[in-house]
């Protein structure tokens, strides 16, 4: 147990990748840690940074002049008709372009009231491939790649409200020529229209302002600003503003650090903040595709050792009950650490069968659609487990050989004359392969059965052999344990599919 609470209070790693260079820093609760940084993907040491720790799983966040951002309305469509119609007017707008990215962000108020959705998209591939191919070549599992302008987002609710906000901050220092960059991100009713990535000469005020005013006259003449123009500038540099075009509020950078309780940066930036809101939440979408193979294959690998901690804790709860079942206990404690030791020895031979995966589409979409099969039924053996074994501890004299869980097919033989509609109905069965220590099996098992038919359908595939009786062609025989073999059954709805 206390390996799975470790894992779930690891830090988060994050890699920041601008036009000029890549860097690694960690996220632990609100405490930064910057690990490195790199000028180029070809010089061996990003490399050799990964060999040293391929396991921990990595956030990319694109800072980058060459992201490209476009508005435009869609027929009001659901489910298929939806993704296929982004689809096609993603084609036309970023054509061969592998990095792209659409979302719905609302509806016009007027007329046919179509989808507003914003389009994103990366325009040179080449910023990023490098950097993902000797990332996926040492096999780190991928969280997501995202667009830091549209992650901005979720900072509008520390900023003051306006319904046409610009957000400006400065970038890292590119070179000692350009001490920084300037990032302009324009929303409106706090959903992101578009963003700008300027250098600077200096960090004088006034040619920020003068980037400020350049960007105010573009959404002028592009007719999208109906009112004034909030502009918001997190900054440590003092600004004085004279212009009646825009509406200023300043927030100085440190103080925004240190309102939301961050720690460890002597300098912050936008990125910054951004990596902490999203180490805060569970993601669930990223922004531009990536393969999250070893992703699933390091969850699933978690799951198996965190099933295995809670069944072989419950399992040593029972045993000190009495010594004869603290003995079986241990024994089915070995046999789950010794199939979790075969799944994790087969998913070592996948990924050794499959090192190319970003080749591997099926493979990965059927994962996927497993997971959301899963999720949909909101579908667990464990509540069936738990009552089961309720039932079970009434019966010292009975044990479990081996127990087989499964949905749909695996247990469709079992109901054919019940007559489920697949398309309304899904099973979920249990298959208890068993025996009783004890003098009098059949009573044993009859009592056994009603207790579980109470909750379940039963059906008795071979029930246990009396001692007491003979058997033809073995006289004198006796039998000390009464094997048997049945099948729990649960008829679920499938509407909520």
């Amino acid at each position: 147990m206390m390996s799975f609470l470790t894992f779930l209070e690891s830090p988060k790693r994050f890699l920041y990748l601008s036009d000029y260079e890549l860097q690694v820093f960690l996220v632990r609760g609100k405490h930064f840690t910057k690990v490195q940084g790199f000028q180029t993907h070809d010089d061996g040491e990003f490399a050799d940074y990964l060999r040293y720790d391929s396991k921990t799983p990595i956030v990319l966040l694109i800072d980058s002049t060459q992201e490209d951002y476009q508005v435009t309305s869609l027929p009001h469509v659901y489910g298929k008709d939806r993704r296929y119609s982004m689809a096609q007017k993603m084609k036309r707008l970023f054509r061969d372009m592998p990095y792209t990215y659409g979302v719905v962000q609302g509806r016009e108020k007027q007329g046919r009231r179509d989808d507003i959705v914003l389009f994103t998209a990366l325009n040179n591939p080449n910023l990023l491939a490098p950097w993902l191919n000797t990332i996926m070549a040492y096999k780190v599992p991928i969280i997501g790649i995202y667009s830091l302008p549209l992650l901005c987002q979720a900072l509008l609710k520390y900023l003051p409200k306006a319904p046409y906000l610009l957000l400006v901050a400065h970038t890292p220092p590119i070179n000692s020529q350009n001490p920084a960059g300037l990032r302009q991100s324009f929303f409106v009713h706090q959903k992101l229209q578009l963003s700008r990535l300027t250098a600077l000469k200096t960090l004088e005020p006034q040619e920020v302002l003068t980037q400020i005013t350049t960007t105010q006259h573009y959404l002028d003449n592009a007719g999208m600003l109906p009112e004034p123009l909030s502009v918001v500038i997190l900054s440590d540099i003092a600004f004085n503003n004279d212009s009646t075009l825009f509406n200023l509020h300043l927030l100085d950078i440190h103080d925004f650090a240190q309102r939301l309780g961050l720690q460890g940066e002597k300098t912050w930036y936008l990125h910054h903040f951004v990596a902490f809101q999203l180490s805060r939440r569970i993601i669930t979408q990223q922004h531009y595709a990536a393969d999250i193979s070893y992703l699933v294959y390091r969850k699933v690998r978690m799951a198996l050792y965190f099933l295995s901690v809670l069944l072989i804790s419950g399992a040593t709860i029972v045993s000190l009950r009495t010594l004869d079942k603290a003995l079986v206990i241990q024994q089915k404690g070995e046999l789950f650490a010794e199939k979790t030791v075969k799944r994790e020895a087969a998913l070592g031979q996948l990924k050794q069968k499959k090192p190319d995966l970003l080749l591997d589409i099926l493979l990965i979409r059927s994962v996927v659609d497993l997971s959301r099969h899963l999720k949909a039924r909101q579908l667990s053996p464990r509540p069936a487990w738990e009552k089961l074994s309720q039932v079970l501890s009434r019966y010292p004299d009975l044990f479990l050989e081996r127990l087989e869980w499964g949905i749909g097919d695996s247990f469709r033989s079992s109901v054919e004359n019940d007559e489920i509609d697949p398309s309304k109905h899904f099973v979920e069965g249990m298959k208890l392969h068993g025996i009783i220590k004890n003098n009098k099996p059949l009573q044993i098992f009859d009592s056994f059965m009603d207790d579980l038919r109470q909750d379940w359908r039963v059906e008795v595939l071979l029930a246990p052999y009396d001692p007491s009786r003979r058997l033809q062609g073995q006289m004198g025989s006796q039998v000390d344990e009464a094997q048997f073999v049945i099948e729990l059954l649960i008829k679920h709805s499938a509407t909520n599919e």
